[in-house]
């Protein structure tokens, strides 16, 4: 080590002086070994001149001024000590120390080898990096093994957890809620499987122009695609040149009123109708609606007044019950309309249980009763509330664009949407749409033969209803009531039944009675219905959560710890980017090195100094006699170049005790 020595007088204004005051020492002189001292000050003249020609900067230093009291002798010293510069050391003696060393732990810190990354173990709460850090050989493979195996790890489930958060994951819960003010009613739509009446037939054919092959022609064109496509095209033609030459002698005669005309009103097939045991006039809450199986009639009990909105109790007699006749004797010959009509054997009454606001009926959810029978349908309740668009979820309340009519002024119905959809389709292709899917009748109604050119040249592809249109506008409703049926049979009325129905109809014999009256009978199975909900799985704050508990569990981080790794590898790679960047690592590496040897000098001196060498140095200058047992060592330290700013405050100040020996 290399030691700069100052003469008091060139000292700084605040020189940090260690002045052993040696006041007693008995029958004891200084002993210092000359070979030794004159090695040390050349030592500290060569580091001093290079300081002064300013090949190193400046450093602190600790002045040491040994300082005898006036009345002891120096001879000895002198004898001892006979060069200039021994001379010198009896006053004063420098040791350098590196202004940052403001304690003895700062040596963990400046031998780091990279100055961020040891700045970054140093601070951050990560499991791991520090055992990376400061272990060696096969410890800190071990450590490093284990935290990347760690890391792989977490980035892996984090990664899931992300992934599984943009898949906007929904789960359904499930709930059954009581009903206390009782179950608002369904709509009721009556249909009789005899579409026109044979009474009708014969008025419109009373001139002898309609032939009877006509009828089926009409019927066809109120049919599902696969009715129209079995049919012959030849025949098809032939019928439509017999309806327009009809049309031309009767002008007003439309498809409309073909149905609408021809088939039953409401007094004729509604009979009898009782709510949970009280009697009301059918026709007065029923209305006739066009559908597939031709004129029909609902009933919507919602509009009949608080009395029949809802079921109050569970039972049979607390529903609705309706006497149907089904006036077989109207029926129309099978000759004519057994090729139109879907179900040409049946007789009777198809009936729909549907929301108020449904207006599409498909065949496949209908009940069938025949006259004659008894039938009992329990209804249970189901709700389904499911998440739009802006929630994880793809059901819609709103019609989409481009859609209009009446329908749309309701509520938003995914049946009526695709029923919608398909006549818009049909308009678009064929300048008309089909009869069933014409709901609203915004557009003209194709007779069957256009149905069935339109459906070969723009559906039919290979023999198969190909191209029918996606709909893929028509989402499903967000809240949905679906209503199940479990329907029981009995055949035949009882004597008591017959003999009071003859009493209300006194027209109808019990003959009659039997071969066409029916009896429906609906009801809530129970006052409660079952709720699905469908809710999102997962949420920012469980993903913040899960994520939170990954990083926890594989590498005790946390969010700070996080950012600390940002910035750390941020710097790391502004390193290696920035020439600057570079440059300025390397200047405070080579001033932590630099600061890094000059303590290590610092204590290697402080060693030499042990008390034993004091000892011997006293012993080699007289003392008074008259001081005290004890003599302080005081040291304090400070920059001896006058280099610090005035704003730095003095470094601090120790005092070593030399003990009494």
């Amino acid at each position: 080590p290399k030691f700069l020595p100052i003469s008091p007088p060139f000292f700084p204004q605040s020189p940090i002086v260690m002045k052993p005051q040696i006041r007693r020492i008995k029958g004891r002189g200084l002993v210092l070994d000359s070979k030794q001292s004159m090695r040390f000050f050349q030592e500290a003249q060569e580091d001093g001149g290079n300081q002064a020609n300013g090949k190193d900067p400046p450093r602190p230093s600790v002045v040491f001024s040994l300082q005898s009291s006036p009345n002891s002798s120096r001879r000895a010293s002198d004898d001892l000590l006979s060069t200039r510069w021994a001379k010198k050391a009896r006053e004063t003696t420098c040791i350098p120390v590196p202004h940052s060393m403001s304690s003895i732990s700062d040596l963990d810190t400046v031998q780091s080898w990279s100055r961020e990354t040891r700045q970054f173990v140093s601070i951050t709460a990560m499991h791991g990096v520090k055992r990376i850090w400061e272990s060696r050989g096969r410890s800190k493979l071990f450590w490093g093994l284990t935290v990347i195996g760690m890391a792989t790890l977490m980035f892996w489930q984090i990664g899931i957890l992300i992934t599984t958060y943009i898949g906007k994951p929904t789960v359904s819960q499930v709930s059954l809620v009581m009903s206390e003010q009782g179950m608002d009613f369904p709509k009721i739509t009556l249909c009789n499987y005899n579409p026109i009446k044979q009474s009708y037939l014969q008025k419109i054919n009373a001139t002898g122009d309609f032939p009877p092959q006509l009828v089926q022609y009409l019927l066809l064109a109120n049919s599902d695609a696969y009715a129209t496509l079995s049919s012959n095209e030849t025949v098809l033609e032939e019928d439509e040149l017999a309806l327009q030459k009809y049309q031309e002698n009767h002008p007003d005669f439309t498809v409309d009123q073909f149905y609408q005309q021809g088939g039953f009103t409401c007094p004729e097939v509604l009979k009898h109708c009782s709510f949970a045991g009280r009697v009301f006039d059918c026709c007065s809450v029923s209305r006739p609606v066009l559908t597939s199986h031709g004129l029909c009639h609902y009933l919507n009990l919602r509009e009949a007044g608080e009395a029949m909105r809802a079921q109050k109790e569970s039972s049979e007699s607390g529903g609705l019950q309706l006497i149907l006749d089904a006036q077989r004797n109207e029926k129309i010959p099978e000759e004519g309309a057994a090729a139109a009509l879907a179900n040409p054997i049946d007789t009777g009454f198809r009936f729909y249980v549907d929301e108020p606001e449904t207006s599409t009926y498909s065949t496949s959810q209908g009940i069938s009763v025949s006259p004659g029978d008894v039938v009992y349908t329990a209804v249970s309740l189901v709700k389904y509330n499911l998440l739009d668009d802006n929630s994880w979820g793809n059901c819609t309340s709103k019609w989409p664009e481009g859609y209009t009519g009446n329908n749309t002024h309701w509520k938003y119905q995914s049946k009526d949407c695709i029923t919608k959809c398909k006549a818009k389709f049909f308009n678009e292709n064929c300048g008309c749409s089909p009869f069933i899917y014409n709901i609203d009748r915004e557009y003209p109604s194709c007779s069957a033969l256009q149905y069935y050119q339109c459906l070969e040249e723009k559906v039919l592809v290979n023999g198969s209803l190909t191209n029918w249109p996606a709909c893929t506008e028509c989402k499903s409703e967000c809240n949905r009531w679906i209503y199940g049926t479990s329907n029981s049979y009995a055949h035949g009325f009882s004597d008591a039944a017959i003999a009071s129905l003859r009493s209300q109809y006194p027209e109808d014999d019990e003959a009659y009675i039997r071969a066409n009256y029916l009896s429906v009978s609906i009801f809530f199975r129970d006052l409660s219905f079952t709720e699905y909900s469908q809710v999102a799985a997962s949420n920012i704050t469980a993903l913040l959560s899960n994520m939170g508990g990954t990083l926890g569990l594989f590498l005790g981080m946390s969010v700070l710890t996080v950012f600390e790794s940002i910035i750390y590898a941020t710097k790391v790679l502004w390193t290696f980017l920035s020439c600057q960047r570079r440059k300025y690592t390397a200047e405070k590496e080579r001033e932590v090195k630099l600061q890094r040897n000059e303590t290590e000098r610092t204590i290697h001196c402080i060693k030499n100094l042990s008390v034993k060498n004091l000892e011997d140095l006293a012993r080699s200058i007289r003392t008074d006699d008259s001081e005290r047992d004890t003599e302080s060592f005081s040291i304090s330290r400070q920059n001896s170049w006058n280099t610090l700013p005035d704003k730095d405050s003095p470094p601090p100040f120790i005092t070593i005790s030399i003990p009494n020996p």
